[in-house]
């Protein structure tokens, strides 16, 4: 018989590529209100970090990393460097995770910030360095900002709808 917090966390983890299989295909879906406005988050990234920011045992480092290569290869990304800096943005998050125990949501959004920021500068970087052309920086700017704009939008599915709280450091759910 299967112990319940195995059974918790292969149910959590099958939310979890639901709910990555919903950010995916609302986002190759070719409806564009708007015509051109303000490019849409990464989703994929957003629910990345809202889930390792509250259940960070929950989400190995291998299927992180799987997700943020199937981002990679379906939204046409060089294959790898997202998913790196991914990869790497959810560990400095998980190994922070018992440091952030009662903290108002300003300072988790603050940290996603920074991640973000970061991921997009060393991106940047990496592909200059490689002298792969890239969009002009204003766009890279604007994706980046969206991207941490739509955070508190990501937590409060994550939290809300999907059920996806953190636990207490006695491991029950807050």
């Amino acid at each position: 018989m299967a112990e319940p917090t195995a059974l918790g966390r292969s149910g959590f983890r099958l939310l979890f590529f639901a709910a990555i299989a919903l950010v995916v295909f609302v986002r190759l879906l070719p409806v564009h209100p708007g015509g051109g406005g303000l490019p849409a988050p990464d989703g994929v990234l957003l629910l990345l970090l809202a889930w390792v920011q509250r259940r960070p045992r929950d989400l190995p480092v291998w299927l992180v990393a799987a997700v943020a290569l199937f981002a990679d290869i379906v939204f046409v990304r060089p294959p790898g460097l997202w998913a790196l800096l991914t990869v790497a943005a959810t560990e400095v998050l998980r190994r922070r995770a018992h440091l952030t125990g009662d903290r108002p949501f300003a300072v988790e959004w603050s940290g996603v910030a920074a991640l973000v920021a970061a991921m997009t500068v060393a991106r940047l970087a990496v592909l200059g360095l490689t002298l792969v052309p890239q969009p002009p920086l204003s766009a890279v700017a604007l994706d980046a900002g969206v991207t941490i704009l739509a955070y508190p939008l990501a937590a409060l599915v994550c939290a809300r709808v999907l059920g996806v709280r953190a636990r207490d450091p006695s491991g029950r759910i807050a």
